[in-house]
């Protein structure tokens, strides 16, 4: 999967671009991709998502890592294969 940010926001999986919704859905993209391989948490999504965050900026923004999940489905990982002893 590729995250084009520079220039409009894109992501492509092999030949298939992805929808992703606009407005903040789109800016907490850009900000886990710019922290790629980085946990990151929900205070800084908020931070970094609103200037004067509301009292229910934390569940929004967890809201939008759902829909964020939905519209990027990531494949899971194939289990793994252990032998018996």
């Amino acid at each position: 999967m590729e995250i084009r940010i520079l220039g409009p926001l894109q992501v492509v999986d092999g030949e298939r671009d992805i929808a992703v919704p606009a407005g903040r859905i789109r800016a907490l993209l850009a900000v886990l991709a710019c922290r790629a391989n980085r946990v990151v948490s929900v205070p800084e999504l908020v931070s970094q998502l609103w200037d004067e965050p509301g009292a229910g900026a934390h569940s929004t923004g967890r809201s939008y890592v759902r829909r964020l999940r939905t519209a990027c489905p990531v494949p899971r990982r194939p289990p793994s294969l252990r032998l018996a002893p």
